[in-house]
């Protein structure tokens, strides 16, 4: 996926288009698949001409769950490099908060279910919350997935959630209606 990512980006800024940050999903097998993970995203990013500032890598919680600190110490190394470290499905586990300190996550995604959760939990602190002011407290931002409704929307809001992706923005579209996209709109933030 990294491979097809950088290569779609490379076609991007042939087209004109200006330099967008990316989010690409890296698994853990994919990450233990090669000896130097590091050395080999970098050499990716060179290849392609990106610009590792514009990157983000989206990990699951079983990256950091794993036990390897080899891994945990590639995550840390990435960041030395500019690339953002983004925490995809946050709140699949119990996992210890600690280890997101450690690596330095930059931000979370609240997984789809838990921001579905928010018209109908009657709790006083649905979970979307918790996992917030968690995120705030550690000075990591985080992301609703799946804000499909106006209501979702700004029940985050008033969360103060600071970003927020989903059906209500817009569904996922191909490469070139991103390049369209972005000749009208230069903001965006591409997920892959």
């Amino acid at each position: 996926v990294i491979k097809k990512a950088c290569a779609q980006k490379s076609a991007w800024l042939q087209q004109g288009l200006p330099a967008m940050r990316m989010a690409v999903n890296i698994s853990l097998e994919e990450l233990r698949a090669h000896e130097d993970p590091v050395e080999w995203l970098m050499a990716l990013l060179k290849e392609s001409k990106m610009d590792p500032y514009l990157l983000d890598v989206e990990i699951k919680e079983n990256v950091l769950l794993a036990g390897d600190d080899k891994l945990l110490q590639a995550l840390r190394e990435l960041k030395t490099q500019g690339i953002q470290i983004v925490l995809d499905d946050y709140g699949n586990t119990n996992m210890n908060l600690d280890i997101l300190r450690k690596v330095s996550i930059d931000r979370i995604k609240i997984r789809p279910d838990v921001i579905r959760e928010l018209a109908t939990d009657q709790s006083p602190v649905p979970i979307a919350a918790g996992l917030i002011a968690i995120a705030h407290s550690m000075h990591i931002k985080a992301v609703a997935e799946g804000v499909d409704t106006a209501q979702e929307l700004s029940y985050l809001r008033n969360l103060k959630c600071d970003y927020a992706q989903g059906s209500f923005h817009s569904d996922p579209v191909s490469a070139e209606k991103i390049a369209e996209l972005v000749k009208k709109d230069q903001s965006i933030e591409i997920h892959i």
